[in-house]
């Protein structure tokens, strides 16, 4: 018996369908097969989990291709934000994600966020009055996180707060890329999560003598 395939980490980050959002990719795959090959990538299945699985329950064979390209994440983000139901912050959750495994996912994030500073320190260093000299692009002017946004089509308010979770509570972010929690929720739950963390007892007071 062949060993099953495991997932890319890339593909990994995605979350599986729900219950029935499978049930109906299996009985069309029952009924019709598998429409589009499981692509696969140094033995991992790079898109095509789920598929991969009603086959597996089907006892079905899938159809394989050889994934031949050069960047992994872009590949999975244009196969599965195009077609899937996700919601603006889990697409930009799932990027953060990503970019913490992967460091060349970051590269543009970062980059943005670089020319955002250089632009408000040029600003600042200019007389009262004088605008700052045009760095570039339009994109340079705006805020990173408009610019972040822009990149994978969400906005700069999601961008602020998906990132500002990602700081003050990390261990969310997975659920909220999973689409079992709002972004927003999660944040206004932070206050009361840190109220019930008991706080450090301190050191008693030596006793007066």
């Amino acid at each position: 018996m062949a060993k099953p395939l495991t997932s890319h980490p890339v593909a990994a980050l995605f979350p599986d369908l729900n219950s029935a959002d499978f049930a109906a990719l299996k009985e069309d795959i029952r009924r019709h097969g598998v429409k589009v090959p499981i692509l696969l990538h140094g033995g991992q299945i790079l898109d095509g989990r789920q598929r991969y699985r009603a086959c597996q329950e089907l006892e079905i064979k899938c159809r394989y291709v050889e994934w031949n390209g050069h960047d992994p994440w872009l590949e999975v983000q244009s196969r599965n934000l195009l077609r899937r139901q996700l919601s603006k912050e889990q697409v930009y959750a799932i990027r953060k994600l990503a970019a913490q495994q992967f460091p060349e996912i970051a590269a543009p994030f970062e980059a943005e966020r670089a020319n955002a500073r250089a632009g408000r320190a040029q600003g600042r260093g200019r007389p009262r009055g004088e605008k700052a000299a045009p760095i570039g692009s339009l994109d340079r002017h705006r805020e990173s996180a408009d610019a972040i946004g822009a990149q994978i089509g969400v906005s700069g308010s999601t961008v602020k707060r998906v990132d500002r979770l990602a700081r003050e509570a990390p261990e969310l972010l997975s659920r909220v890329a999973a689409g079992e929690l709002s972004v927003k929720r999660a944040l206004r739950e932070l206050p009361a999560r840190e109220a019930a963390t008991p706080e450090r007892s301190a050191p008693p007071h030596a006793s007066s003598k």
